[in-house]
């Protein structure tokens, strides 16, 4: 993805019937049942509902595993992922702490 891009999905539906649609994180919470067989979640819906779990082994969520790294975890990121991970959470620290400074605070 290309730096600057904003990325947005909208947990605004107008159709009963758009599921697919719903964030996965919001559909295990609020229909569990479309998360399983026979329904077919999307990959994406699959992927996000599981950003929040935690790890069996270690405890930790996956944006954690991969941004720390982990010794415990067969899934945890290789170093060159885990530099990478650790970078762009640098340069997303540095980029808030940046807008922070040219807004004026709030009175």
């Amino acid at each position: 993805m290309a730096e600057g891009r904003v990325r947005l999905r909208s947990n605004v539906v107008a159709r009963d019937d758009a599921w697919h649609l719903v964030p996965g994180e919001v559909l295990i919470a609020r229909r569990p049942d479309l998360m399983k067989p026979p329904n077919r979640p999307t990959q994406l819906q699959t992927d996000e509902s599981m950003y929040y779990v935690s790890c069996g082994v270690c405890s930790r969520p996956i944006n954690v595993i991969m941004r720390e790294g982990c010794t415990q975890c067969s899934h945890g990121p290789t170093p060159q992922q885990l530099e990478q991970a650790q970078e762009e959470h640098r340069r997303g620290l540095e980029a808030v702490e940046e807008e922070r400074r040219r807004r004026p605070a709030d009175d």
